[in-house]
């Protein structure tokens, strides 16, 4: 999975967190949409460091990670 689909999916359930605690969901489902959240959370940090649709030049000896772009 690409980095800005899991970016998509944890801000639509930020959104539905929104929504429940705002409509006054259940408070087990708002309990249990919180108590996830560190999970999701993670998961999108996984999904962004291990995406790799973005391809970068091979470096040169006097060059340093980070200045390919000049």
């Amino acid at each position: 999975m690409k980095a800005p689909i899991a970016i998509i999916i944890a801000t639509l359930y930020l959104f539905l967190f929104i929504i429940a605690i705002h409509f006054e969901f259940p408070k087990p489902m708002i309990f249990g949409l919180f108590t996830l959240s560190p999970l999701l959370l993670v998961w999108v940090v996984i999904m962004v460091l291990k995406d790799t649709s973005e391809k970068y030049p091979d470096m040169n000896e006097d060059q340093e990670w980070g200045y390919f772009h000049r």
